[in-house]
C-alpha cells in the first residue's frame, strides 16, 4: 500500500516537471500508443547491449530536455554563456533540439533524413509482412502520414524517444506485422535509426561547431566541469547528473508500463 502511493507521487512529481509537460498535452497524448511505446522503452532499458548504452544515454537526454544545447548550457552555466550563444549552423536563433529541425542551414540535412526514413518504412515492412505488397500503394500510406510535417502535435522527431504514433502502428498492423516480438524488433529498428541519424549527421557536427566556439571564447573543459556561482543561475535549474537522469527516466517508464501505460 505505502509502496503504490509513493509509485504513485513519483509518476505524478515527474510528469509535473517543467521539461516534461508534453506529456500533460491531452490532444498528443490520444496519438501515441502509450502501451507499445512503454513497452519499447523498457526492453531498451533491459536488453540493451553494452555498446548501445551510449545511445540509450543520448535518448533519455532527448526525452527530458537535457541535451547540452545553447539553450540549456546558458540556464546551467550562465557565467559561461551568455545571451549571444545562438544555434552553431545559423547563428541566428536559440540553439534548442527544437530548433536543429527548422534551421535553415541544415534543412538539406532534415530532408535527407526524412526522406531515407520513408525509403526506409517502405522497406522494412517489405522484409518483415506476411503480404504481397504493392509497393506503390505502400509509399502512398506512408506518405500520407501527419509525423512529416515538422512541428506539428505529432513529428517524426517523436519516434527518437520510443513514442510511437498510433497511425504507424496501424500500419505495421495492417501488413500482418503483428507478433509481438516481432513488431518490437521492426519498432526497435526503425526508432533506433532516426536516433543514430539524427547523432551522426546532426549533433556531432554541431559538437565540432560548438567546441571551436568555446575554444574561442577562452572556455576550457575544466571550465565546464566546474560548478557554476553565478547569481545569474535560473531558479530551479539543476545540471542533472546522467546517472540520476537515466534512473528517474527508466523508474517512471517501468511504473507506467506496469499500470497499463495510462
Amino acid at each position: 500500500m505505502i509502496k503504490g502511493i509513493k509509485d504513485a507521487q513519483f509518476i505524478e512529481e515527474f510528469l509535473m516537471l517543467h521539461r516534461n509537460e508534453v506529456y500533460r498535452q491531452s490532444d498528443l497524448l490520444r496519438l501515441i500508443d502509450w502501451k507499445i511505446s512503454l513497452k519499447l522503452n523498457n526492453i531498451n532499458q533491459y536488453d540493451i547491449l553494452f555498446e548501445d548504452h551510449y545511445l540509450q544515454s543520448f535518448r533519455i537526454k532527448i526525452c527530458c530536455n537535457e541535451l547540452p544545447t545553447c539553450a540549456n548550457l546558458k540556464k546551467r552555466k550562465p557565467d559561461l554563456y551568455d545571451e549571444n550563444w545562438r544555434c552553431n549552423f545559423c547563428k541566428i536563433e536559440e540553439e534548442t533540439f527544437d530548433h536543429f529541425w527548422k534551421c535553415s542551414k541544415i534543412q538539406n540535412v532534415v530532408q535527407d533524413i526524412l526522406k531515407r526514413l520513408k525509403i526506409f518504412l517502405v522497406k522494412i515492412i517489405q522484409e518483415y509482412s506476411r503480404d504481397d505488397i504493392d509497393t506503390q500503394e505502400l509509399k502512398g500510406k506512408i506518405n500520407e502520414f501527419g509525423m512529416w510535417d515538422i512541428g506539428c502535435l505529432y513529428d517524426f522527431t517523436f519516434l527518437m524517444k520510443n513514442q510511437v504514433s498510433c497511425q504507424l502502428i496501424e500500419l505495421l498492423r495492417c501488413y500482418k506485422i503483428t507478433e509481438e516480438k516481432l513488431l518490437y524488433k521492426v519498432l526497435k529498428q526503425i526508432t533506433g535509426g532516426v536516433l543514430l541519424e539524427f547523432k551522426v549527421l546532426i549533433w556531432e557536427p554541431r559538437n565540432e561547431l560548438q567546441i571551436k566556439e568555446e575554444k574561442r571564447c577562452g572556455i576550457s573543459g575544466k571550465d565546464k566541469k566546474a560548478k557554476s556561482h553565478s547569481k545569474r543561475t535560473e531558479v530551479g535549474v539543476k545540471d542533472v547528473g546522467c546517472n540520476i537522469l537515466e534512473s528517474n527516466w527508466n523508474k517512471w517508464n517501468d511504473l507506467a508500463f506496469h499500470r497499463g501505460g495510462h
